[in-house]
Parts: structure tokens; C-alpha cells; sequence
């Protein structure tokens, strides 16, 4: 009996140590296992890492190249390694530096005098500068009868004008004005019709207010600006007034026929004298910005 049961434990242990044996031979399998995919993440990973960084380099190297790039066109435009810097720079000289106009006075004052010998450059140019300054000023206090002078196409500009800003119920400011210079930029003479246009540049505080608000502009920066201001010759004030065409050609008043020299004395056609062009007869009708 005794040697049956010696004989079974010795079994048993052997089966035991077998089992355990085949366990640990298992168990140091799995580790390698493991060990090797670690390792193989591990590869991966720094690959993956250094890819990265890699790229992140070259990013970094390209942003400095940019910023160099963006540096250097700063410097050779604004003068100034920051970009922004430079754009206020900019910004704060354009508003001190005075719109160029284009002066034709030289070209077109003496055909204008030729046909227009009573035509004072000097007061016209002063009528024009108030015409600008008035118009400004009418729209600043919303006033259209600011307006120093202008015919009824000029004057309804600006009543319109101010309509659409009460409509919105915005204010248009244009504060300590100036102007720079004006001169004469363009003569026409087509179909008996005549138009001096003068150019003017003019510095002003621009802003507009809605409640109270700015919604555009600034308080405390200059602005300059050029405009247009169209001055016509009207022969019969009257009849001009009740055809509501400001820009009817001039014609002899005996026998309405178109007068091409505007400053003729006499009609070609029937001659009839021609009364003699007065510096009264001019008026302003349009002031327009130049953008």
C-alpha cells in the first residue's frame, strides 16, 4: 500500500514539475513576446517622434524664413523691421501728406480768358474754395443752407445727401478745415455748353457718429482728401429754372442758334449781338470726392 501511494506522489510530483516546467517555458515565451513588441512600438514611436520633430523644424526654419522675408520688405517700405509698426508709420504720414492735384491751370486759364475775358481766375478759385469749405460745413451741422452758393442740381445733392444720413441716423463730421491747394484741372466746351472743373486738396477731422458713436473715422487723425468741383455757365437763369436743365448750351438769343465760340460777339448765323459774358452767369454744380 505504502509503496502505491509512494508510487502515486512520485507520479504526481513528477506530473507537477512537468506542468510548472511547461509553465515557465511559457511564461518566458510570452515575456520575449512582449518584450519584442515593445521594443518594436518603442522603434516606432521614436521614429514617428523624430519625423516629427523633423518637421516641426523644417516649419520652424520656413516660418523664419518667412518672417525674415516679411521683415525685409518691412524694412525696404516702412523703414522698420515691425510690419505693424511700419503700417501705423505709414498711416500717420499720409494723414499729414497733402493729396496731389492735377494742376492744368496753365493749359486751360488762357483758352478760359479767351472766350471768357471778364473771368477772374483768382475769385473763382476763391468761390470755389468756399463752395467746398460751405458744403463740408452744411453737411457737418446738417444744414444745407451752409452752402455759400451753387445752382439747384448742387443744392438737391445735398439735401439728399443729408437725407440719407438722417435716415441712418448717422452724423458726418469734418472738423478744422484746410485746404492745401486749387487749381483748375479741366475746361470743356461741347455743344455751346462750358465746364471749368477745379481740383482741390483739403485736409480735415473725419468721423461719423450714430448715437453718439464713432462708426468710422477718427477724432484725433487728419485726413486728406481731393475733390471735384464742376462750374457751368448758365446763359437765361430763368429759363434754366423752369426747364430744370442746368446744363443747357448756350444759344443767340434772337435766333437760338447754338453759339460754338463762347466768346463771340456777334451770332454767326444771323448776326445779332451777343450780350457779353458775365462772371455772374457762372455757378457751381457738383462737388464730388476724389477717391
Amino acid at each position: 500500500m505504502s509503496n502505491n501511494i509512494s508510487s502515486v506522489n512520485d507520479t504526481m510530483f513528477e506530473t507537477a514539475g512537468k506542468l510548472m516546467g511547461g509553465m515557465i517555458t511559457l511564461g518566458t515565451g510570452f515575456s520575449i513576446f512582449v518584450m519584442i513588441m515593445m521594443a518594436i512600438i518603442f522603434v516606432v514611436f521614436i521614429i514617428l517622434f523624430v519625423t516629427v520633430i523633423r518637421k516641426i523644424m523644417l516649419i520652424s526654419r520656413k516660418a523664419k524664413q518667412v518672417t525674415n522675408s516679411v521683415k525685409e520688405v518691412s524694412q525696404a517700405v516702412y523703414g522698420t523691421d515691425d510690419i505693424v509698426e511700419g503700417f501705423k508709420r505709414q498711416q500717420f504720414e499720409q494723414s499729414l501728406t497733402p493729396r496731389s492735384v492735377s494742376n492744368m491751370s496753365g493749359v486751360y486759364l488762357p483758352k478760359i480768358q479767351k472766350d471768357f475775358p471778364e473771368f477772374h481766375y483768382d475769385e473763382m478759385r476763391e468761390r470755389a474754395k468756399n463752395v467746398l469749405t460751405s458744403y463740408l460745413f452744411s453737411i457737418d451741422e446738417s444744414d444745407p443752407s451752409k452752402l455759400s452758393e451753387g445752382n439747384d442740381e448742387l443744392k438737391n445733392a445735398l439735401i439728399m445727401h443729408l437725407q440719407l444720413l438722417n435716415d441712418r441716423h448717422y452724423e458726418e463730421h469734418y472738423e478744422r478745415m484746410k485746404i492745401h491747394k486749387c487749381e483748375i484741372s479741366d475746361y470743356v466746351k461741347k455743344d455751346g455748353r462750358c465746364t471749368i472743373t477745379f481740383q482741390a486738396a483739403i485736409q480735415y477731422y473725419y468721423y461719423i457718429t450714430q448715437g453718439g458713436d464713432i462708426k468710422t473715422g477718427r477724432k484725433d487723425q487728419l485726413k486728406q482728401s481731393k475733390y471735384e468741383l464742376e462750374l457751368i455757365y448758365i446763359q437765361d437763369r430763368d429759363f434754366i429754372k423752369e426747364t430744370g436743365n442746368s446744363a443747357l448750351g448756350i444759344t443767340c438769343p434772337n435766333c437760338a442758334a447754338p453759339i460754338s465760340n463762347l466768346g463771340a460777339k456777334h451770332c454767326i448765323y444771323c448776326g445779332s449781338p451777343i450780350v457779353e459774358f458775365n462772371i455772374h452767369a457762372w455757378s457751381f454744380s457738383s462737388v464730388k470726392e476724389i477717391k
